[in-house]
C-alpha cells in the first residue's frame, strides 16, 4: 500500500517494521497533539525511516506573528477549544529533533 493513515504512535510502531519507509510526512497534524505525543511520534518516525530517508513535518511556529495572531484571536473569541492548537517555538522544534535522534 502506498498511503497509510495511522491513529496513534503505538499502532504505527506495531504495524510496521523498523526501516520500512523512505519518506514520512505529517502536514498540519502535529500541532493538534499534546507535545509529549509529538515527541513519541518523532521517535517512531525515526525508527521507521530507512537510512537517508526523509521526514517532512509542517506545524506552526508560535514565534511567527501570523501564528500568534491566530492564537490570540481564538483565545479571545473562545474558539480555541475547536482546534486545540499547540504552538511550538523553534527552540522546542530543535530540541524535539535532537532528542528524538533526528
Amino acid at each position: 500500500m502506498f498511503f497509510h493513515v495511522i491513529k496513534d504512535h503505538k499502532t504505527m510502531q506495531e504495524k510496521f517494521e523498523s526501516n520500512a519507509f523512505d519518506f514520512i510526512f505529517s502536514i498540519s497534524t502535529l500541532q493538534h497533539m499534546e507535545k509529549e505525543d509529538v515527541w513519541c511520534y518523532l521517535k517512531v518516525f525515526h525508527n521507521l525511516l530507512k537510512r537517508n530517508g526523509v521526514v517532512c513535518l509542517d506545524f506552526p511556529d508560535f514565534s511567527a506573528d501570523k501564528s500568534f495572531k491566530v492564537f490570540v484571536e481564538n483565545a479571545v473569541s473562545g474558539n480555541g477549544f475547536l482546534t486545540r492548537m499547540h504552538y511550538f517555538t523553534m527552540e522546542e522544534i530543535e530540541n524535539f529533533n535532537e532528542t528524538s535522534q533526528f
